[in-house]
């Protein structure tokens, strides 16, 4: 009987966790063309690297940027020397298309979008990268 149970269990998990993963993703922000314009010339460079995804949000002392890559999720603090932290979504999806939504971006806070782009997609790529290797290590 204990054996019936762990399967149901097993298999009542392994629902659930596939159901998760199709969920539709539902950005926090409005979609923000500005903005797509900003990463568009960084696309190429992310799919490569395997990223998927990247949630940027603000707070101190948290793992604030989040990206979901081919080889597992990265978590990442801001980088420093950034001057003003600004939140933002990436989605690169599978056909080829892309979405990117922010709160506050506009033609004045352009420059601060620009910077933090310029931080921290270097900062998920090396990241996603590692991820790779993590995933292509030998198991011992």
């Amino acid at each position: 009987m204990t054996t019936l149970r762990l399967f149901a269990f097993a298999v009542a998990a392994l629902t659930s966790a596939s159901a998760l993963s199709q969920a539709p993703i539902k950005p926090e922000a409005p979609e923000s063309p500005g903005l797509a314009a900003l990463v568009q010339p960084r696309v190429p460079e992310l799919r490569a690297a395997g990223v998927k995804q990247i949630v940027v949000r603000t707070g101190k002392g948290r793992r604030d940027i989040q990206a979901l890559t081919n080889f597992g999720p990265v978590y990442l603090a801001w980088p420093k020397g950034v001057a003003e932290q600004v939140p933002f979504e990436i989605y690169l999806n599978s056909d080829g298309t892309n979405g990117v939504f922010a709160t506050g971006f506009s033609d004045a806070t352009r420059a601060k979008f620009s910077a933090a782009l310029d931080a921290v997609v270097p900062q998920v790529i090396k990241g996603a990268n590692q991820a790779r290797a993590n995933s292509q290590r030998p198991k011992a």
